[in-house]
């Protein structure tokens, strides 16, 4: 459970402490606003788009929105994290759209000038009222955001590993057909494996099914354009769905309510840990 937590329309920040987390905890799953996670200790890996990148003690890790992404408990222990969710459109503007985006994960070890923001961060909310700390939290969001602008791409994370070889082709081959209606069958014909072999080896590695994974790309993409303007009804095909029906049955049960409903949920009820 969370030590610390704050939360308004426009930014979550947590510190938690949690032993011997399990793995099933962190499935993979998306935000439609940006997430930050430092990393104080434990065993982990951010697992982004098909990549495991290991962490270490004071790595920070991007997830930007609309990305699939989760984390990833490699063994017990404690697992010490900071989590800060922010709408980019609205905090730290600027300086967020100037991130280089090939920016996952990098070791702040021996940088103090963005370690220091979280120390200063606790202690804030613990010594001061929440709303000056919702002042506060927003401007050390921008300033953590801006000293990432400011390393060179050879401190960035390049050391990553494919969690599997047909794992990794298949999130490609998805990544790059999930709009068109292509079925769990399409992959399996694609990559010359049985389904059973392919469900177990997402299960395995990713901790979801390929049906999931697929749902979950295709439902993001529909959110997207439905905040963008677009009438559900008119949408659902684009994202891969073959009839309405079963595109409005997916989207409660992912996001707690159904497609046209999308407007009156502000943003503060989808930033969450």
């Amino acid at each position: 459970m969370p030590n610390s937590v704050y939360k308004d329309k426009y930014i979550y920040f947590s510190h938690n402490i949690t032993f011997s987390p399990s793995d099933e905890t962190y499935p993979f799953h998306t935000h439609d606003v940006c997430e930050m996670i430092f990393l104080k200790s434990g065993n982990i890996s951010a697992v982004i788009d098909g990549k495991e990148y290991k962490m270490y003690e004071n790595s920070l890790v991007i997830f930007r929105p609309g990305v699939v992404h989760r984390i990833k408990i490699n063994g017990k222990g404690t697992y010490n994290r900071y989590g800060i969710l922010f709408d980019e459109k609205q905090i730290a503007v600027e300086p967020y759209f100037k991130l280089d985006p090939k920016l996952c994960v990098v070791n702040l070890s021996g940088n103090h000038y963005i370690t220091d923001i979280f120390k200063k961060a606790d202690y804030y909310l613990k010594n001061i009222d929440s709303k000056e700390f919702g002042r506060l939290i927003s401007h050390l969001t921008e300033e953590v955001v801006c000293n990432l602008t400011l390393l060179e791409p050879e401190e960035y994370e390049k050391s990553y590993n494919p969690l599997n070889p047909v794992v990794s082709k298949a999130i490609e081959y998805i990544d790059e057909n999930y709009k068109k209606q292509i079925s769990v069958d399409d992959i399996c014909a694609r990559l010359y494996i049985s389904k059973c072999h392919l469900h177990h080896l997402f299960t395995g590695f990713l901790n979801t099914s390929p049906k999931k994974y697929i749902n979950l790309k295709r439902l993001t993409e529909a959110r997207n354009l439905i905040r963008s303007g677009s009438k559900p009804h008119k949408i659902f095909s684009e994202c891969g769905f073959t009839d309405y029906g079963t595109f409005y049955r997916n989207y409660k049960s992912v996001f707690g309510h159904i497609p046209s409903k999308e407007f009156e949920f502000e943003i503060e009820k989808n930033i969450k840990s």
